[in-house]
């Protein structure tokens, strides 16, 4: 059974992917260093050195970090495989390459400063956020995962259905409950000495089913929140680097779940269900 998206997700991508690139190119030609509200931001989130949110902070980077991110990712692609999940996998690796891909694109082409004082050594152009980029796209995929893996029990259980367009009714039924015969064309195609007789009831394909709302989802966006308040309360991006950041990998994360959504369904392969 088939498990996609709702339609709005799909589509609401573009504009986002639009918008951080947009932004991004307004950074390159306008402005070199923060706006207004990136400044005022991070003298409100800023930290002071060896303090407990100061600590917490850098143990995010260090655990959300490029490195950290792939090997996380690779790690559970792994263990999807050997669970036979291949579309888990699938998803999770499409996911960061994606996300990484355009990541990458964006930061060579607006090459943005990062803060001047940070609080933790970072590399490389501040937009957008490689960390919270990383983030959204592992969390988002583990979310999809989670969330499909949810439907298709509820599936198995009978709590929810594959819609399915039901077989066309022949008798027609008149006022006071009577009904009509079949006409004799009708009666010539169903009859069993036809020799042009077809079935009279087909089977049409199921409708993929959509997705719901899963608590994953929440969890997600909680580590997302979390990893963009580090990268700005340790100085090391701009508030607007880190939304252009989660942006991409969130929208990562859905192209990515489309995508092997759409060969599952072209190769109708149930090992790719999950």
């Amino acid at each position: 059974m088939p498990v996609r998206q709702p339609s709005w997700i799909l589509w609401s991508t573009l504009p986002a992917v639009l918008l951080v690139v947009a932004f991004g190119l307004w950074l390159r030609v306008n402005v070199s260093g923060p706006t207004t509200v990136d400044q005022a931001w991070l003298n409100f989130v800023g930290l002071e050195p060896d303090t407990t949110g100061y600590w917490l902070a850098v143990i995010l980077a260090e655990v959300g970090g490029g490195t950290g991110a792939v090997i996380c990712t690779g790690l559970l692609a792994a263990i999807f495989v050997l669970l036979r999940r291949f579309r888990a996998a699938g998803v999770l690796v499409t996911t960061m390459l994606v996300g990484i891909a355009l990541s990458e694109l964006l930061k060579a082409v607006v090459t943005r400063v990062r803060p001047s004082e940070q609080l933790y050594e970072s590399l490389g152009y501040s937009y957008p956020s490689g960390h919270s980029m990383g983030a959204a796209a592992l969390a988002m995929g583990l979310a999809f995962i989670a969330s499909r893996a949810h439907m298709l029990r509820l599936a198995e259980v009978g709590a929810i259905a594959p819609l399915a367009i039901p077989p066309e009714d022949k008798t027609a039924t008149l006022p006071g409950g009577a009904e009509t015969l079949p006409t004799e064309s009708e009666t010539a195609l169903t009859s069993p000495t036809s020799t042009d007789a077809v079935p009279t009831e087909i089977t049409p394909p199921l409708e993929p089913v959509r997705l719901r709302f899963h608590w994953s989802i929440i969890v997600a966006f909680a580590w997302i929140l979390l990893m963009m308040w580090s990268r700005t309360a340790l100085q090391v991006h701009w508030l607007s680097d880190t939304i252009g950041g989660a942006l991409i990998g969130i929208s990562a994360a859905v192209l990515a779940d489309e995508l092997w959504t759409w060969i599952t369904i072209r190769t109708r392969s149930p090992r790719l269900q999950r």
